[in-house]
């Protein structure tokens, strides 16, 4: 382009002789060439398949005004007069290639979850050639792997396929699948999943699912899903666009016919000033390159979006419901406080409690695993340990018998301490485990499920955007109210059904309320189902997932905020991208016709149109809000 620019210059300066213009016109000639033949080929082959299928894209206007200034420039070259176009075609290409460019980029961009998730998929297996009988095995790919195939997962390697645990018992990470770091426990008759990690001891795993039909792969078909649909906004705008075509080129050949008429040595550069100025490309361009835009923002933000649609919607909302157990909280029993009889023996009795739940699995005795922190080499060791089915543990520390469970067994009968009252009225919602010894109870301690972190924050984003929250949950009446006035949420129903929480959400819808449902559960799936648009988190079921139409794969609450702020500003840029295409088309066309317009400034003009869409469009890229804060931490 610059080079067919650096020769038109003399001609517009003027001066120039007969033969030194046939020179440079004949220079410019050779320069338009493989741009017309190459960099040019995407507009033609697009042109010709909308015309294959009887559409009309935008590629048919830009491939007729190329042509017919090209094929005017080339007539008037060889007959050695009229005006010349190379340069308006030059710069029409390259710049309209540039803007393409960027919005390709933004696609590219917007790809990055797929491919991230995808990398997680495992790569190899090692199978028994006949097991039991043999304890041989031979690594091929996990591809490779049939339903019924027996494999060693080895510790530190990652499941190869979908199956159940034959063999060993061992701690798995499933962080790609659920987002949850923390290691599971998993034996004989379990499920694991591929692309899950084996953090211990060696596994002999029976194939089940392989291939597509494994859990991860089907997250990357719900991640494929949106990416493959059209939302209801881009499609309107095809719409608009295909009929703006028509009109164009419908206009184009009466004002060609007029202009021949009146003056036939303006009518090519008339008609082609028309074609290139109005060209639809800032119309097709400012929906799609602002949602591949906001896809890739909200990809970096693990946000994956499983229907076309759901950024429109989610940029509507005016209702946030939330499920409890999963979502507002972790879902797994924590140590929250405790209380000792004697304040300075508290680390000691905690230490006491730690060492008689070391060896055990229950759910209750976990919560003492996750809050340890140190070796088991450094607590006390325990002689004669006993578990008490239905009340607890007891066991042997430095000749003295310790008791772990409930208040009647742990202190053999004893009444509780009235110094200990206050902390047990005050997390009476709570479930109260209590130690003691011979002497009676000498320590409380209240467990729960974990507040996820942000929730509290969520809330209040929320509420500064103007969205009122709401928390619907089948757990204990008491339980719900005490988290909703712990985080903020105002508005909140407990011992729910399924049914009754898809009620709830269909009475606000009559009552003119859009609705996002927050669930990870398939008591869930009704409600989910219900609302406008559903949002899961990663280490949601599989069938709260499908049903969703927002999945957060990091389990992270704030994100669903900057999700929320991010549809928001998308769907403000598309509305100021169309506005500009219309408010342009509104001033460029009645000049190209009257002949006000040169081909070198349509060119310009029509490239800068689309250039400002796209540049525009990629603001959504911005990621803000709490990732963003995380990311200039960083």
């Amino acid at each position: 382009m610059m080079q067919v620019m650096m020769l038109a210059v003399p001609g517009y300066l003027g001066g120039v002789a007969v033969g030194e213009e046939t020179i440079l016109r004949w220079g410019s000639f050779v320069l338009t060439l493989p741009v017309i033949f190459y960099s040019a080929l995407p507009f033609f082959k697009g042109a010709l398949r909308d015309l294959s299928v009887r559409s009309l894209g935008m590629d048919v206007p830009i491939s007729l005004g190329l042509l017919f200034a090209f094929i005017g420039s080339v007539w008037n070259t060889v007959q050695g007069g009229g005006q010349v176009y190379y340069d308006s075609v030059t710069m029409f290409v390259a710049l309209l290639l540039v803007a393409r460019f960027v919005e390709l980029t933004a696609r590219h961009r917007s790809g990055e979850a797929i491919e991230a998730m995808a990398r997680q998929r495992p790569m190899a297996a090692e199978r028994f050639d006949h097991w039991p009988e043999k304890q041989t095995t031979h690594t091929l790919t996990a591809a490779s792997l049939n339903h019924g195939d027996v494999v060693l997962v080895r510790a530190g390697a990652v499941v190869p396929a979908d199956g159940l645990i034959l063999e060993g018992a061992s701690h798995v990470e499933e962080a790609v699948l659920t987002g949850e770091s923390w290691p599971q426990r998993r034996a004989v008759g379990d499920k694991v999943f591929a692309g899950s990690v084996n953090r211990e001891n060696a596994l002999i795993v029976g194939v089940s699912e392989v291939g597509e039909a494994t859990r991860l792969a089907t997250i990357l078909r719900l991640v494929d899903r949106a990416a493959s649909e059209r939302p209801r906004v881009a499609r309107i705008a095809d719409k608009v666009a295909f009929w703006f075509v028509s009109i164009l080129l419908t206009l184009a050949a009466i004002v060609g016919a007029v202009w021949l008429w009146l003056m036939p040595e303006r009518a090519l550069e008339v008609v082609f000033s028309l074609l290139v100025i109005s060209c639809p490309c800032a119309l097709s361009l400012a929906t799609p390159t602002a949602l591949s835009a906001a896809a890739g923002a909200l990809g970096r933000l693990h946000v994956v979006l499983s229907r076309s649609d759901a950024l429109e919607t989610l940029a509507k909302i005016t209702t946030v419901v939330f499920d409890k157990t999963g979502t507002l909280t972790e879902g797994r029993v924590r140590l929250i406080a405790m209380a000792a009889i004697d304040e300075t023996q508290t680390r000691a009795f905690k230490r006491i409690a730690q060492a008689l739940e070391a060896r055990s699995e229950h759910p209750i005795a976990l919560a003492f695993h996750g809050d340890r922190g140190e070796d088991d080499e450094d607590l006390p060791q325990v002689s004669g340990l006993t578990v008490v089915a239905g009340m607890g543990v007891e066991g042997g520390i430095d000749g003295e018998r310790w008791r772990i469970g409930r208040a009647s067994f742990a202190g053999s009968a004893a009444a509780v301490p009235k110094s200990l009252e206050p902390f047990i009225a005050g997390y009476s919602a709570k479930t109260l485990v209590f130690l003691g010894n011979e002497s009676g109870i000498c320590a409380a301690f209240a467990l729960g499920d974990a507040l996820r972190p942000g929730a509290a924050g969520t809330i209040k984003r929320l509420k500064g955007m103007g969205i009122k929250t709401m928390l619907l949950s089948g757990d204990r009446a008491l339980n719900v109210e005490s988290l909703a006035d712990e985080i903020g949420i105002e508005t909140f129903q407990g011992e729910l059904l399924p049914e009754d929480k898809r009620e709830y959400i269909q009475a606000m819808q009559k009552k003119g309320e859009i609705v996002a449902m927050i669930g990870d559960g398939i008591n869930d799936a009704p409600s989910l189902a219900q609302a406008q648009i559903s949002v899961s988190l990663g280490s949601a079921t599989s069938l709260a997932q499908w049903t969703a139409d927002v999945v957060v794969l990091s389990d992270e609450l704030p994100r669903l905020v900057d999700a929320l702020a991010c549809a928001r500003r998308t769907l403000g840029i598309i509305r100021q991208n169309l506005c500009w295409a219309a408010c342009y088309n509104v001033l460029a066309i009645p000049a190209a016709v009257l002949g006000y317009v040169t081909p070198l400034v349509a060119a310009g003009g029509m490239s800068l149109s689309s250039l400002v869409v796209v540049l525009n469009a990629m603001r959504a890229i911005r990621v803000s809000g709490h990732a963003g804060q995380e990311k200039k931490n960083l």
